[in-house]
C-alpha cells in the first residue's frame, strides 16, 4: 500500500483478468502446470510494483518470446516492454480508507 498526499492507494490484478490476458496474448506456452499456477499464486490484494515486475519476468521467462520478437520485428527487450505495458493495463488502483 502506498500513501500519496494522505490518501492510502493499493493496487491489485484479479485472476480471471490475467488468465484472459496471457490466454489472448499466447504468453506463457513455455511453462508446465506447475509453472502456471504459480504465476497466480502470486496474485494477492495489496500488490506493489516489484511484484508485478516478478510477474511481468515470469511471464516473460514462460513464453515464446523469440517467436513474439520474429512475428512483430522487436527486440527481446521491447518484447518485455510490452508485456510490462500490457499487465499494467489490467492492474487496478484502489482508495483504502
Amino acid at each position: 500500500m502506498r500513501k500519496v498526499n494522505n490518501v492510502k492507494l493499493t493496487q491489485r490484478i484479479f485472476r480471471d483478468e490475467l488468465r484472459r490476458l496471457v490466454n489472448d496474448k499466447e504468453w506463457y506456452t513455455c511453462g508446465d502446470i506447475e509453472a502456471y499456477d504459480n504465476l497466480f499464486n502470486m496474485l494477492h490484494e495489496d500488490i506493489d510494483d516489484t511484484e508485478i515486475i516478478g510477474i511481468c519476468i515470469d511471464i516473460y521467462d514462460h513464453s515464446d518470446v523469440e517467436r513474439f520478437s520474429k512475428e512483430y520485428g522487436v527486440s527481446y527487450e521491447d518484447t518485455f516492454d510490452n508485456i510490462v505495458y500490457e499487465v499494467y493495463e489490467i492492474v487496478h488502483t484502489f482508495v483504502v480508507r
